[in-house]
């Protein structure tokens, strides 16, 4: 493996990272009395008190702070939104090279016990798991797309098993300009260029040439404005592989790839809105943030 495993410090978000995070993930019925927590581990509303917040509060988002002396903040905060019945908090399905980077820093055998441990994010501790108590403690988001099984497999070895990926859109690109003009030939710099030639020189399948899948396109287009540019900083931050759309998109998003052209078009503009510019190094396009002088 390559990464190096994690020390025992908790990074805490800022207080503004916190404030938008606890927006998202908290929610206080008035009428009720009742404030609810989104557990990050079991994808689930938990009602929350001030001996039982400790349980659900992210040691990483309230930072050093003891869990049962945030209450009145938390409280404060989540009441400043309308209570909603029907709202989620943030569900993202990590792709293979987050849980890569996670399983090489957050998994190890315990020196005394000789038993595989995880970094439990709620508590901020190293725990001991397994098969039985893997779902309580592992987060829903390193396991949703593989299952339970698969993930404790993956633990238990230290390393994930990289299914054979799509090939990527330059790729894509690549292959089309030599099926149409013959090797050699120029491939458009640009996304809007690029997605130009797709369109107007390829049979692509109807399903996909207009765009025709309004669930999966409403549910890219509604968390697209949600995550960028409010989450963007502090994600982008604790990646360790290139920013790549594919990336920002099954990650970030927790949305499907690879994106429709309309898709395409709207996450190049919400990126370099929020001050990225896309770059390239080798044979991989990347986001870089554009440092503001």
């Amino acid at each position: 493996m390559i990464g190096m495993l994690r020390d025992n410090r908790i990074r805490a978000m800022s207080s503004e990272q916190r404030i938008a995070w606890l927006s998202r993930n908290a929610r206080y019925n008035k009428k009720k009395d009742i404030l609810e927590m989104w557990s990050i581990i079991t994808w689930s509303w938990r009602e929350v008190t001030l001996k039982t917040i400790g349980l659900v509060y992210p040691a990483e988002v309230r930072g050093a702070t003891v869990a049962w002396k945030s209450w009145d903040n938390v409280r404060e905060i989540a009441a400043r939104y309308p209570y909603d019945s029907n709202k989620k908090g943030d569900m993202p399905v990590y792709s293979n090279p987050v849980r890569q980077e996670w399983i090489e820093r957050s998994r190890r055998i315990g020196h005394k016990s000789g038993k595989l441990e995880i970094w439990h994010i709620i508590f901020g501790c190293w725990v001991p798991v397994n098969l039985e108590t893997l779902a309580a403690n592992y987060s829903v988001a390193y396991w949703h797309s593989i299952g339970l099984e698969r993930a404790w497999i993956e633990l238990q070895s230290g390393d994930i098993e990289i299914e054979k990926e799509e090939m990527s859109f330059d790729e894509s690109v690549r292959l089309v300009s030599e099926k149409l003009f013959g090797k050699g030939s120029d491939v458009a710099a640009n996304y809007e260029e690029r997605i130009y030639v797709l369109n107007e020189d390829v049979n692509l399948p109807e399903e996909l040439k207009n765009d025709n899948l309004p669930n999966k396109k409403l549910d890219f287009m509604t968390r697209l404005p949600e995550r960028i540019p409010s989450c963007l900083e502090h994600w982008a931050a604790a990646q360790t592989a290139p920013v790549t759309s594919r990336l920002v998109t099954e990650d970030l998003l927790g949305c499907a790839w690879p994106l429709s052209t309309s898709q395409m078009r709207a996450l190049a503009n919400t990126m370099r809105q929020a001050g990225w510019e896309l770059t390239r190094k080798a044979s991989i396009r990347f986001w870089l943030k554009v440092d503001q002088k």
